[in-house]
């Protein structure tokens, strides 16, 4: 798919950072009046008070910013789990990032719900995978720990049963208890899994 041209732009700028904290705070407003797929580029520029022109310059599309939100909270869920130094082996980093994501798209269901609803499994995995794939590779490495070649079909395995146990807790009435049983299933049986393989 052919990217739109969008303008440089310097990161570290504050006007660019307030504009896209402008244009995110416009999106998730809409997503709690509206459905996703009813939501437009027009919609979120009138909403964040700038020209559908300065949207552009920052996001191509809807969804590109969906995206880009949604890789945003795997990286931290990632990072939330990284300094907990009580963490002994690369199955009880796998136990509590199962436990963080869930725990993240629990108490965000909002932009949770929709990015779960509005893209492909497929979409899901990518947004996720390469974030925690980096991570895994580094908490292999500082415990002396060869990686495992099927490494990363290990984390496609439990990153689709993450989302899969979301939409299905969200379905069936959002009951707190049942995600944390569900993420320490997922957790165990993954950690288990990518263990076998090292």
């Amino acid at each position: 798919m052919h990217e739109p041209w969008r303008p440089a732009v310097n990161e570290a700028d504050q006007r660019v950072v307030k504009t896209r904290e402008g244009i995110r705070a416009a999106f998730e407003r809409l997503l709690e009046v509206m459905p996703y797929g009813d939501i437009t580029v027009s919609a979120i520029a009138r909403e964040a008070r700038i020209s559908r022109r300065t949207f552009y310059v920052h996001y191509g599309t809807v969804e590109e910013l969906l995206r880009q939100m949604a890789r945003e909270r795997v990286e931290a869920a990632a990072d939330a789990v990284q300094p907990a130094g009580e963490l002994h082996d690369v199955a009880d980093y796998v136990r509590e990032f199962s436990r963080t994501v869930l725990a993240m798209l629990r108490d965000d269901p909002n932009l949770a719900g929709n990015v779960v609803r509005n893209l492909s499994t497929a979409q899901l995995l990518d947004l996720a995978r390469e974030p925690l794939a980096d991570i895994f590779r580094t908490e292999l490495r500082k415990r002396g720990m060869r990686e495992a070649d099927e490494l990363e079909s290990w984390l496609i395995f439990c990153l689709g049963g993450l989302f899969a146990v979301y939409g299905e807790w969200e379905r069936s009435g959002s009951n707190p208890e049942a995600l944390d049983a569900a993420a320490d299933f997922v957790g165990e049986v993954t950690a288990h899994g990518i263990m076998g393989l090292l």
